[in-house]
């Protein structure tokens, strides 16, 4: 009679070690994506800057500097330099 108590408590026990490794697993993909989120984040914002610092080159009107370096903050340290103009 031992053995078949103890047989369905193994049995859950294998389940919830498998729902722990699901878990586990999800909480490494969430993370993961996360990640993966930010870094494209951080990409777009590069490219953006990039964008808008070749259409300051190449704009008919001499470079201002004073623009270019506004926008290296801006892109740079986004919570120290907020944009109080439109650039």
């Amino acid at each position: 009679m031992n053995t078949t108590t103890s047989l369905p408590v193994f049995q859950s026990v294998s389940h919830e070690s498998g729902l722990h490794t699901r878990q586990l697993g999800d909480i490494e993909f969430s993370n993961r994506y996360a990640e993966y989120l930010r870094s494209k984040a951080k990409l777009n914002t590069l490219c953006s800057l990039l964008h808008r610092m070749k259409n300051s080159k190449n704009s008919p009107t001499e470079v201002d500097m004073d623009r270019v370096n506004a926008l290296l903050k801006l892109y740079m340290c986004p919570n120290m330099y907020q944009r109080a103009s439109d650039l």
